[in-house]
């Protein structure tokens, strides 16, 4: 970091509460989500969040989710907001390279499909993304009834219900949560036909979920959407702006040269969809890029990656107050992962 100390300024109380809500997803004990839910920061008017459904994962811990209720008074039987908010797979957080190949193995990017709620509709998702928001809309949790609910039915009984319908449903995530939610808000439109309450999508550091009629699609159907970029993060760049990453920090000051592993790696990927013709384009309504600020005690790409990824980096950036770099991964040994690169480019080599 500078020694400069940026001037605080108010941050948005909702994005704060959803980056908030973010941030527990990744709790290793989910059993501590609910309570922790309560210390999301409060809106006003209103005394209180509470977790309403969830939180409930996939049998291999990869997809996340569960629903947060903002209460405007102790009294209220009606929320003022829910929040879905959705965690993609838990990445190996030592490993910025294994991120971005788990979001290229996870959105399955070499094959794009339609939304299955708008078959005759030219936006194209990508077949992983489909994929994950098929596990999340099926995650059961319990109704306390002693019955399981999924998440699809908690959805749907809410959003039908005439006594909710001028509650605002958020949808949340980071990172690959951040994508998934940018197809979960237009599934949940799809659940009530003609369902016409506010839906709106909140994401932080979301790689691309598909092509530009996609983003055309979602940019109509939710003009309150806000989605927040750091500019020196490298995964919102998967899949539009692969190239970028070959020199993202190259001519910042102290600038550390991307390494010849990643760059062979962005090589294959950018092929791969070259081949099959393919193209992403992340959604503009909402688009917040925020001015990324180079971390100067990371002298290794791979942390400086990792880093500026971080929930940690985002609050700091939204709030301009500095880096808590407590709060941030410290990687044991960095370079010990390059045999582990070499093999996964290989593998991706071979496809």
């Amino acid at each position: 970091m500078t020694s400069e100390s940026p001037v605080p300024q108010p941050v948005d109380p909702l994005t704060l509460a959803t980056l908030y809500l973010c941030n527990i997803a990744y709790n290793a004990d989910i059993t501590t989500i609910p309570a922790a839910i309560g210390g999301a920061p409060l809106l006003d008017p209103g005394p209180y969040w509470k977790c309403l459904w969830g939180p409930a994962q996939d049998y291999d811990e990869s997809n996340l989710a569960f629903v947060a209720g903002y209460f405007a008074s102790a009294s209220a039987k009606t929320p003022q907001y829910i929040c879905v908010t959705i965690r993609g797979t838990d990445v190996d957080i030592d490993d910025i390279w294994g991120i971005l190949y788990q979001v290229w193995e996870d959105l399955d990017a070499t094959t794009q499909l339609p939304l299955p709620w708008e078959q005759s509709d030219p936006a194209r998702v990508a077949k992983g993304t489909l994929d994950g928001l098929a596990v999340i809309e099926a995650l059961t949790a319990p109704d306390g009834q002693g019955n399981e609910q999924s998440l699809s039915d908690y959805l749907t009984a809410f959003l039908s219900d005439p006594a909710n319908a001028n509650v605002t449903s958020l949808v949340t995530g980071h990172s690959l949560g951040a994508c998934l939610a940018t197809v979960v808000a237009p599934w949940m439109r799809s659940l009530v036909p003609g369902y016409k309450g506010t839906i709106q999508p909140i994401t932080f550091a979301g790689p691309t979920a598909g092509d530009v009629n996609f983003a055309n699609y979602y940019d109509k159907h939710f003009p309150t959407a806000r989605r927040y970029q750091n500019s020196l993060d490298v995964v919102p760049r998967a899949y539009y702006d692969l190239d970028i990453i070959h020199s993202i920090y190259a001519n910042l000051i102290d600038g550390i040269e991307t390494p010849e592993f990643v760059n062979l790696g962005i090589d294959v990927m950018t092929d791969e969809l070259d081949y099959y013709e393919l193209s992403y384009v992340q959604p503009s309504r909402g688009a917040q890029i925020l001015d990324g600020i180079f971390l100067l005690s990371d002298t290794d790409w791979y942390a400086q990656a990792l880093h500026q990824h971080h929930l940690a980096t985002y609050l700091a950036l939204l709030t301009n107050t500095p880096v808590n770099e407590a709060a941030l991964p410290r990687p044991g040994v960095l370079h010990s992962i390059e045999r582990r690169l070499i093999r996964r480019i290989g593998s991706m080599v071979r496809r």
